[in-house]
């Protein structure tokens, strides 16, 4: 395999990790509006149907590059730095992200289908969640840290853009989340039991001040 049909590969295998990345920042944007209540609860349902698309599609291009870089590793360099993480002799540390990430995706993806033909099921929608962040932010890293071939200087500027905007959709829902806390804080100050304490006082006091009812 020539340079020119190598460096080619490699442009593919970085668009599709580009696709990968952005099929799961839009899901986790989702996530993150629904999470800070900013969306009708008729709207909520699409939305999240959306969000487990997107997140099922930049899984399942995940798995696409994934491979299609083990082949073209494991042919170039040896089988040895294609399985490894951070072995290969260049791109060490974009390459052993995007592995490590087609490792935890895999790890969900053959339970589940274990799960599906067995009992017919399918595994919890929290799984799924705890599985898009970890592979998000490892496909971020790899792309930031991508090395600069010919057109590849474009898609590191959208991986660093796209990292701040998550950053401070991060931000915005921690201050949407700490304004919430303090209403619920409010709210547990105004209790109604206070109130029927309070009550309960003066009629105890009224009952005291009225005379006795004869016998």
């Amino acid at each position: 395999m020539n340079n020119a049909d190598s460096t080619a590969i490699d442009l593919i295998v970085q668009g599709l990790r580009l696709f990968a990345y952005l099929s799961l920042l839009i899901a986790a944007m989702i996530g993150i509006f629904g999470s800070m209540s900013m969306l009708s609860d008729s709207k909520r349902s699409l939305w999240y149907r959306w969000r487990s698309a997107l997140v099922y599609t930049g899984l399942g291009v995940t798995v696409v590059q994934g491979m299609i870089s083990l082949l073209n590793i494991g042919i170039r360099q040896g089988w040895s730095a294609a399985f490894i993480p951070f072995t290969t002799y260049g791109g060490r540390l974009s390459n052993g992200f995007a592995l490590i990430a087609l490792y935890i995706t895999l790890a969900y993806i053959i339970p589940t289908l274990i799960v599906r033909k067995r009992h017919g099921q399918q595994l919890p929608s929290r799984f799924l969640s705890v599985l898009l962040f970890p592979v998000l932010e490892l496909l971020l890293l790899s792309g930031m840290l991508t090395r600069n071939y010919a057109g590849l200087l474009s898609m590191r500027l959208i991986y660093v853009f796209t990292a701040v905007c998550l950053i401070w959709l991060f931000v915005l829902k921690w201050i949407s989340s700490e304004g919430k806390e303090h209403e619920e804080q409010r709210y547990r100050w105004r209790s109604p039991d206070i109130k029927l304490t309070h009550r309960t006082a003066e009629e105890h006091d009224h009952e005291e001040d009225s005379p006795p009812l004869p016998r």
